[in-house]
């Protein structure tokens, strides 16, 4: 009988160990989930503020509820030359992140600043020149004839999107003209659902979680 009580008592209590342990193994599990989360929407939120700094309603499409197509701000500057098809622009006037890249980027030139009219074109080319007085420049070779221009923007076609791999959600980036595969940027999380929408205020992304509340971020338009 002593023999069967002790066994009793120590199967009772390996029980409430265990249970214990499961308890906070899941609380555990909880609360990095929910940390995941907020990492992922801080980063994502961060991320696409960054994207869409420059951005207003004509530069955003959503051909999908899951792709959001941008143009990344890569950098701009007033051209000290403009002929039949080059734009020459200082060095000391050009500022971006990098200098533009032919078959990656495009061009926005603005025309009439007072009308704030810009004209799409294709990059064909970029090399060195010289400015008028001498100073050091970046050329940039164009697919048509530029006519009066202002100022230079060169923009990146992207795509953002929000897409499944191995289960998990993840968010990424990608060239609108899919010459490369996505690559993430934050993940994995366990989002069920998620979706891009677009109103008057910006853009907004909704990320529906396994379990707790949905996820919403947002990023206003502005820019030129």
């Amino acid at each position: 009988m002593e023999l069967l009580v002790t066994m009793l008592l120590c199967a009772v209590l390996a029980a409430l160990v265990a249970g214990a342990v499961a308890g906070v193994a899941r609380g555990a599990a909880r609360q990095q989930q929910a940390l995941n989360r907020e990492r992922v929407g801080s980063t994502v939120s961060a991320w696409w503020r960054n994207a869409l700094r420059d951005a207003d309603a004509s530069d955003v499409q959503l051909p999908s509820l899951t792709t959001l197509e941008v143009s990344l701000p890569v950098g701009a500057g007033a051209p000290c030359v403009v002929n039949a098809d080059t734009v020459l622009i200082a060095r000391a006037e050009w500022s971006g992140e990098r200098d533009p890249e032919a078959g990656r980027d495009r061009l926005w030139l603005l025309g009439d600043a007072a009308a704030g009219s810009w004209q799409d074109v294709d990059l064909l080319v970029t090399g060195t020149g010289r400015c008028p007085d001498g100073t050091a420049a970046l050329r940039l070779l164009l697919t048509v004839p530029p006519g009066t221009v202002a100022l230079v923007r060169a923009v990146e076609p992207v795509q953002l999107r929000i897409y499944r791999s191995a289960g998990s959600a993840w968010v990424g980036e990608a060239p609108a003209d899919g010459s490369s595969p996505v690559q993430p940027v934050a993940g994995p999380v366990d989002f069920l659902t998620s979706q891009f929408t677009r109103d008057s205020s910006g853009v907004h992304a909704f990320l529906q979680p396994a379990a707790g509340p949905g996820v919403w971020l947002h990023a206003p338009l502005g820019g030129p």
